[in-house]
């Protein structure tokens, strides 16, 4: 079964459940993905948690790197290195970085290169064979501008560039959710933002297991895992969600630029 699912390294062991660990304890898990040769979601990519007294450098030169800043833990400061060699986990910060910037709680990113943050706390997602334009926003609005199942909304914080390309993505749960069980067919990882909340999984032997979501949880969830989120009357829950590949985004024959440009009075 797991030759035709995305693989997960997690403590060492190879499998396909839902695993999640705290920016509490950064150094408890790293997952790192890798693609078979007959899966075709999207690139490898690597998920890690930092805090104040853990920074991270993460990426290289042809990489990728999404971040989220979580609220209640202050800012972070973060460093970018546009386009330098390679540079590997927790070395030393990349040589003249181009670019610092102080994010406040609640804002998120996405740059090409090496990424260095200190201070604060959060998630850090480096994406291989994928480059990025360098975006900074947030903080993150108190729901999602767009509906999703069961009463949820989402915004999309940092869209694809172009169809298939990854995403970074808010989803918020009012209180008293029961979602619907479903399926995703690329993996999925994420970090609780704010409020409280239970993720249900189907284990691969058919048993239903439960995990209790609260802030700072960095989660994976792998391809096709059968799943669901559940919250408690009066509590909400905040989740920051990548996905590596997209069924959205503008084409090389199909963005906003050609489609309103008017030749003859026809869209180039």
């Amino acid at each position: 079964q797991e030759s035709a699912l995305r693989q997960i390294q997690y403590g060492g062991v190879a499998g396909c459940e839902f695993h999640a660990w705290s920016v509490e304890q950064p150094d408890a898990a790293t997952y790192h993905s890798t693609t078979t040769a007959t899966e075709h979601v999207g690139p490898a990519y690597s998920v890690c948690a930092w805090n104040a007294s853990r920074s991270r450098t993460v990426g290289a030169a042809g990489s990728s790197v999404y971040g989220f800043v979580m609220p209640g833990e202050g800012s972070a400061q973060l460093s970018l290195s546009v386009g330098s060699e390679s540079v590997e986990e927790d070395t030393a910060a990349p040589q003249s970085p181009a670019l610092s910037f102080t994010l406040r709680e609640g804002m998120y990113f996405v740059a090409p290169g090496s990424v260095t943050v200190t201070g604060g706390a959060g998630v850090l997602v480096t994406v291989a064979g994928f480059t990025a334009m360098t975006s900074i926003g947030g903080p993150i609005e108190a729901q999602g501008r767009l509906p999703y199942i069961d009463g949820c909304s989402d915004s999309l914080l940092l869209p694809p560039p172009r169809l298939g390309d990854p995403c970074f993505n808010h989803l918020h749960f009012p209180g008293g959710v029961v979602q619907t069980r479903h399926t995703h067919p690329s993996g999925r990882a994420g970090m609780v933002a704010k409020g409280r909340g239970t993720c249900v999984w189907v284990d691969p032997a058919g048993a239903e297991q439960r995990y209790e979501l609260r802030p700072g949880v960095v989660f994976v969830i792998p391809t096709d895992l059968p799943h669901s989120f559940e919250t408690a009357k009066g509590d909400t829950l905040d989740v920051i969600a990548f996905h590596p590949d997209s069924d959205f985004g503008p084409t090389g024959d199909s963005h906003p630029m050609i489609n309103r440009t008017m030749v003859g009075g026809v869209s180039a």
